[in-house]
């Protein structure tokens, strides 16, 4: 998703970007549009998966399966933490945080 496309980061009022429901959210929440990301996927989903920056959890994944690669696997998850409030949750997608922590 770029940055112009959706309504509130579209300042030339661009008729072919219309996201009315994006920009009811935007308007009634709180819009994070100041991030860093890394070069390589691991770190950000390392660090998505785990609520704490890469550098306390992956950085790199040279061996996925080498021992202490990716988040550990006893390591509490945000969609853990979600499902024990009640949410429902499911995995899309590809993992690349690792496979072999304990």
């Amino acid at each position: 998703l770029g940055w112009a496309n959706v309504g509130w980061h579209n300042d030339r009022g661009a008729p072919e970007v219309r996201t009315p429901n994006a920009d009811s959210l935007a308007a009634e929440g709180v819009v994070l549009d100041s991030h860093y990301g890394y070069k390589v996927c691991t770190p950000s989903r390392s660090s998505f998966l785990s609520g704490r920056f890469p550098v306390h959890v992956t950085e790199s994944l040279r061996d996925p399966d080498a021992p202490n690669a990716g988040v550990p696997g006893a390591m509490l998850t945000f969609p853990a933490k979600l499902k024990a409030q009640g949410y429902k949750t499911h995995l899309v997608g590809k993992w690349d945080a690792g496979a072999a922590t304990p």
